[in-house]
């Protein structure tokens, strides 16, 4: 017998005995990705044949192969004159993508879990130290790690996970979505948390870009002194 599960997040049974006889094949979002090749074949499906190879290439990037994102960006693209500004333009904030990712996997999560994530969507990369010294959740490696097994909004950054990711995309989104309902002091103090847990982990520079966003120039001029 042959089964053939789909699935948002992964099933819930043991999968190694399975991986270790190679009796199980899969394919996760990373090997479903479109290829420049792939956004072609989708163009030329929809007749838009006016699009260049520097467009291609720059919505495959920007949508990191996203079929979801492409079709969107292709279809709100396509409306429009200015063809090459407009793809270069969609973001996470673009209504279709937001409508999409608010109805179908946001809004389908606990609170706490969606506070959680919009707290930390301003990071560009997270681990559980970090995210619980931004969100001061204690069990935040746990959270990182099942939103990354469930396959919803972060991407490991390496084979250990001991970094994730926001899908460019949905950082916009999030991150939007907080600036909408939060103030900005609330916004200020969790990159001000974030710039201090970079720094007493020695990664200047990102200490530096989230004391920056926070206006936080004093500790900005300790670090500089700091670090001579």
């Amino acid at each position: 017998f042959h089964f053939v599960i789909a699935t948002r997040e992964g099933p819930d049974f043991t999968r190694e005995d399975l991986r270790a006889q190679d009796e199980l094949l899969e394919f996760t979002s990373s090997d479903l990705a479109f290829s420049e090749n792939d956004v072609r074949q989708v163009l030329d499906a929809m007749g838009a044949l006016s699009i260049g190879e520097s467009e291609i290439s720059r919505l495959t990037d920007r949508t990191e192969g996203w079929p979801l994102a492409v079709e969107l960006a292709l279809k709100w693209s396509l409306g429009h004159q200015k063809k090459t500004r407009e793809i270069s333009d969609f973001s996470g904030r673009t209504i279709d993508l937001a409508r999409y990712l608010s109805e179908q996997i946001l809004a389908g999560l606990p609170q706490d879990v969606q506070t959680f994530l919009l707290n930390i969507s301003i990071l560009q990369r997270i681990n559980g130290d970090l995210a619980k010294a931004v969100t001061q959740i204690q069990d935040s490696w746990a959270r990182l790690e099942k939103l990354g097994q469930q396959n919803i909004f972060l991407l490991p950054m390496d084979s250990s996970s001991d970094w994730f990711r926001f899908h460019p995309l949905v950082a916009e989104f999030l991150t939007d979505r907080l600036a909408r309902t939060e103030s900005s002091g609330y916004i200020d103090n969790l990159h001000q948390r974030a710039a201090r847990w970079f720094a007493a982990h020695g990664y200047l520079g990102e200490a530096l870009a989230h004391a920056t966003i926070a206006q936080d120039n004093l500790y900005k001029a300790d670090l500089l002194e700091e670090a001579g």
